[in-house]
């Protein structure tokens, strides 16, 4: 399964494989998408420009530097596309939707190992990307790397890694000495508490050009099922190469009213980003001791998200299911060494619980 979700072929009780945010949405974005009902007769807005102008207002930028997709997944695909023919620079381990819209688009894909090599163990959290990236490129012609896409994801999926203001601007100093095109996916660092502090958006603000921010409501405010993703750039002509591969009304009427409700209520992400923190140190602070007290070893990565990256000495993916309990099996991440590497989402405190009275049976 390239994503997790997948609860229609199974029968679940919980599923930990998505990574949506556990306090759902306000309860006005549920009003919203219920009055949009009565707009199904009609043709969304193709050019969605109460939308456009809602999510400008949130990301406190210019609405000219929008786009609206249907979920972050269209929009990866339309960047793919805008490369097609090129190369592209994605880090290993990290979101395996990227690989699928790059080979779609006929991309020469390059991983960056951030564990050092393929042949290395991922159970280094001393590795950062930067460093990684240098040694990757240190050898290539500037002149082969100019004109590729460089994907970065932050916090990193699967296992939850926030980069820094010193090494994001330190990517972005050598992508423009490459003359490298760099998109980054930050989807997931409204839940983080830290987006003001980590966010590139504040340099589409400054204008900066071959950057493309992505975020998506999606994962903020749980609307997986209505997708409404966005790609903030101040490049005129990568906004302009976007647009062209954008279909026409993309958005629905309720990904539409949904998206402009929700950008009202920036206080709710505040306050889940809080419940996340809370939660998911309890979550592993659990997972950490029922491996201890059933005698096995865990590896527990650090992250800043809603998830939690756990590398285990026993299969778990096919008990937890036995058990009602979907979890993403990431053994077939690029950048992974070997069995055994699972993702669990941050959910409500009684969910997590029931997450380790399964996991301590699977443990037995």
């Amino acid at each position: 399964m390239l994503h997790g979700g997948d609860i229609y072929r199974n029968d679940i009780v919980l599923d930990f494989s998505v990574n949506i945010n556990p306090l759902g949405r306000p309860a006005e974005v549920d009003e919203a998408i219920r009055q949009a009902f009565f707009a199904i007769e009609n043709y969304p807005d193709p050019r969605h420009e109460k939308l456009l102008s809602a999510l400008a207002l949130y990301a406190e930028l210019p609405e000219k530097s929008v786009i609206a997709g249907n979920g972050a997944s269209e929009l990866i695909m339309a960047v793919m596309r805008l490369f097609q023919g090129r190369r592209v620079f994605i880090p290993a381990p990290s979101f395996s939707g990227y690989k699928y819209a790059a080979e779609a688009a006929e991309l020469d894909i390059s991983y960056i190992y951030t564990a050092g090599s393929s042949e290395e163990c991922y159970d280094n959290e001393n590795v950062r990307l930067l460093q990684a990236l240098s040694d990757h490129f240190r050898g290539i012609d500037d002149e082969a790397l100019s004109g590729s896409l460089l994907v970065v994801t932050n916090p990193n999926n699967p296992d939850g890694r926030l980069m820094d203001e010193k090494e994001l601007s330190g990517i972005l100093e050598l992508a423009d000495k490459k003359g490298i095109m760099v998109l980054m996916d930050e989807s997931f660092i409204g839940l983080t508490g830290k987006e003001d502090g980590c966010s590139l958006k504040r340099y589409v603000r400054a204008g900066r050009k071959g950057l493309m921010v992505l975020d998506s409501f999606t994962k903020s405010f749980a609307l997986p099922g209505v997708r409404l993703g966005m790609l903030y750039t101040a490049d005129e002509n990568l906004k302009a190469g976007l647009a062209k591969l954008m279909p026409e009304w993309n958005i629905s009427c309720f990904a539409d009213a949904a998206g402009i409700e929700a950008s009202k209520h920036r206080d709710f992400l505040i306050k889940s980003a809080e419940y996340i923190s809370n939660e998911r140190k309890n979550f592993t602070d659990e997972i950490k001791n029922s491996f201890a007290d059933a005698g096995k070893n865990v590896q527990i990565f650090e992250s800043a998200a809603n998830y939690i990256l756990f590398k285990s000495d026993t299969e778990l993916y096919d008990k937890m299911l036995s058990h009602g309990i979907l979890i993403r099996d990431c053994s077939d991440y690029p950048g992974f060494t070997g069995k055994y590497y699972y993702r669990a989402a941050v959910r409500k405190q009684e969910d997590n619980m029931v997450f380790i009275e399964k996991l301590r049976e699977c443990l037995k």
